[in-house]
């Protein structure tokens, strides 16, 4: 902007004033006064006679370059890159959960940037594995507002696990985190923990087959389960060259266990709570290897009860009329009510086989008498 001050006969121009009062003009404006070019600067003293000033030029001219203002966010080393993506409108990639994404980092200094919509109290886990090239897997979490949450590096394959603090839009920086040089290939996978998107259902006593057929990928997969009940899942490689990985997580998304094994890999676990319960099946050697392979599931109820009996004649004590009565359901799987229950095998678990038979029988008639000390297996 050029700004012209005209001198005219009969009138002084208080320049000093002038340039002090645009100086406040723009500090009040919020505004910084980056150069000013005065041309033809009158040599002297404002105050005296216009004949003294005979030489000045009539024109003087003030030039005002508009200042740079400050990005409207702070920038870290941290948040530079985020940063930059909000404030001149680059989107990022959106990944759902359950999806595994493939790209590449191709430039030095490149990060790659993936989105997502989640709610407060979410947990979610990010999992990044390099599949070729020199880079190592870099991640990095921010909060819809900008904040770092979390970062990982690891040679290979990275994860990130959070308990997310708001609901909204988060971000995923994807980079080489060795020393920003080294390029590759990658693949890049999303989980939400406590409501996961895009799982298989499996039921108790059911066996699956499925593959990983990419690095990074994990399977899902949910069941519905009852506090203080005893799950066991077994995992066992059938193809390829993946090591079976088997994690287990809680209806809030709170991790429980994980095993990992060459070739067939098993929790067992006591349930916290009621709820769905999530497992995630994957590699769990490099995060790199795929195959294929079986997953089993059984639920097993596991109650301490004195009495066997149906429960409207329940008197808390095992004797000869609960003994009489399951020798009535010998050969019946499944249909024998044991407090309240159904059960198929009141055998202790580990040789429960989900028929009453004579056997069962037999152990119950050694519990005559004793009461609350009877392990029911429900399962």
């Amino acid at each position: 902007m050029v700004m012209e001050f005209k001198k005219t006969r009969g009138r002084r121009m208080k320049l000093v004033a002038l340039i002090t009062a645009m100086m406040v003009l723009f500090f009040v404006s919020g505004t910084n006064l980056v150069k000013a070019t005065i041309l033809d600067v009158p040599t002297g003293d404002c105050r005296k006679s216009q004949a003294a000033n005979a030489a000045v030029t009539q024109r003087t001219y003030y030039e005002y370059v508009t200042p740079v203002m400050p990005l409207p966010l702070a920038i870290d080393k941290n948040q530079k890159a985020l940063s930059e993506s909000l404030l001149f409108g680059v989107t990022g990639t959106p990944i759902n959960f359950g999806q595994t994404l493939s790209a590449s980092i191709d430039m030095a200094a490149e990060m790659d940037t993936y989105t997502f919509s989640a709610n407060t109290n979410d947990t979610v886990l990010i999992r990044m594995t390099k599949t070729s090239g020199t880079l190592w897997p870099g991640i990095r979490l921010f909060a819809p507002d900008g904040t770092e949450l979390d970062q990982q590096c690891a040679p290979t394959t990275v994860e990130i696990s959070y308990v997310l603090p708001s609901s909204g839009i988060y971000t995923i920086l994807a980079y080489d985190c060795f020393n920003g040089n080294y390029t590759g290939s990658y693949n890049i996978y999303l989980q939400r923990l406590n409501a996961p998107g895009d799982p298989t259902p499996i039921s108790s006593g059911q066996t699956l087959s499925a593959s990983i057929d990419m690095a990074a990928e994990m399977d899902t997969y949910t069941f519905s389960a009852n506090t203080n009940d005893t799950v066991l899942i077994r995992m066992t490689k059938t193809s390829g060259t993946l090591w079976p990985g088997i994690r287990l997580f809680a209806p809030d998304g709170t991790e429980l266990d994980q095993q990992c094994a060459p070739t067939t890999v098993e929790i067992s676990y006591v349930l916290p709570s009621t709820g769905i319960y999530t497992i995630l099946a994957c590699d769990c050697w490099s995060g790199s290897n795929t195959g294929t392979y079986n997953i089993y599931l059984s639920i097993i109820t596991v109650g301490i009860c004195g009495d066997v009996a149906p429960c409207p004649t329940s008197d808390g004590v095992v004797n000869m009329g609960d003994v009489v009565l399951l020798l009535n359901y010998v050969g019946h799987p499944g249909e024998y009510e044991l407090c309240c229950e159904w059960c198929g095998d009141v055998a202790p678990c580990p040789t429960s086989d989900g028929v009453i038979n004579m056997g069962d029988v037999v152990l119950l008639l050694n519990y005559v008498g004793h009461p609350g000390q009877y392990e029911l297996c429900c399962g």
